[in-house]
């Protein structure tokens, strides 16, 4: 097939799907319409002028939203089947937190490693007692020196790991925090009228 052919077949398509697109936005448009002007709709859209409502249900398009998606990333572009998918799922919310602490460990690991220098004394004098004490153990001072750094390095990198895992579990407070301050958004309820007042 020559390249004119193939640029000709790919303007096609891409006008089918410019249609389709269009025409499914003026379908949107015209549900909405209809649904608002109608006195007895399917979807009662103006219970989006209800702020608690209007809340809770952003709430769920974002969280549902994103465990819905989840699994079609690996169904859709990577061949996964359903099981595998939804195993996906249980992985999601691990890994995005995951992924905060290793973010934040190689920030700390970074800011920390520029103190670990020879010419710094607190290094000087743990890496002299590591030395001494492993020299004591049975290895020799060479040997013992490097297992010594490597200690040193060790600890280092520790202490960068639980920094990272403070600053994921402070994302995951403010977050929780965030959540709570939405809540005084909603409108106050009735529970003995089972309704929302305002």
């Amino acid at each position: 097939m020559s390249a004119a052919a193939v640029e000709h077949r790919l303007r096609a398509m891409n006008g089918r799907h410019a249609g389709r697109r269009n025409g499914g936005d003026a379908a949107l448009i015209g549900v909405i319409a209809r649904e608002l002007t109608s006195r007895r709709p399917i979807v009662n859209l103006r219970l989006f002028r209800n702020r608690t409502n209007a809340i809770a249900n952003l709430l769920m398009f974002v969280l549902y939203g994103g465990v819905m998606i989840l699994p079609q990333f690996p169904q859709v572009l990577m061949g996964c089947g359903a099981t595998d998918a939804g195993m996906v799922l249980s992985r999601g919310g691990i890994a995005m937190v995951s992924t905060i602490v290793t973010r934040r460990t190689q920030v700390h690991d970074h800011d920390l490693v520029m103190h670990l220098t020879r010419y710094d004394k607190c290094v000087r004098v743990l890496s002299a007692r590591m030395t001494q004490a492993l020299t004591h153990a049975g290895l020799n001072t060479p040997e013992a020196a490097h297992m010594a750094v490597a200690g040193v390095y060790q600890g280092m990198q520790a202490q960068a790991a639980t920094l990272g895992y403070l600053d994921a579990y402070f994302a995951m407070a403010v977050l929780c925090a965030a959540m709570v301050r939405l809540a005084f958004l909603m409108k106050r309820s009735d529970p003995s009228r089972g309704i929302v007042i305002g």
